[in-house]
């Protein structure tokens, strides 16, 4: 009887944990996101200095959650991330808004990847 208690605890807190992690990973993929999506936003409306500082909260937002993701993420995606993060503020700055957008597509495809290959479903368990 012991023993099943000790797996049913054992396996209330894996699934806390996984459903913590999973909460935070959201919320961070979330204020990213919704990041880059005003700073698109303040670039079409000609507010380039707005974005820049918004591109710059997210940097540092970045920064501070991929300390935590590289330890339970693949360094690929975020590599990428990182450096179309990074890449973003010279595109405004040279005033290429081509490459602008086209980065902050990719950048948004990449965080919703990595969202996506977290979720627990069946494509991922498998």
């Amino acid at each position: 009887m012991r023993r099943v208690m000790l797996a049913l605890v054992i396996s209330a807190v894996m699934l806390g944990c996984g459903s913590g992690i999973l909460l935070w990973l959201h919320h961070g993929v979330n204020d990213l996101l919704n990041d880059i999506s005003t700073a698109e936003q303040q670039v079409r409306n000609g507010e380039v200095e707005q974005a820049l500082s918004t591109l710059k909260l997210a940097q540092e937002d970045w920064r501070e959650d991929e300390i935590y993701f590289s330890r339970l993420l693949r360094h690929r995606e975020l590599d990428s991330i990182t450096v179309s993060l990074d890449s973003l503020p010279a595109y405004l700055e040279y005033g290429d808004l081509a490459s602008f957008f086209a980065m902050t597509s990719q950048a948004k495809c990449m965080i919703i990847h990595i969202w996506e290959a977290e979720l627990p479903v069946w494509n991922n368990l498998l």
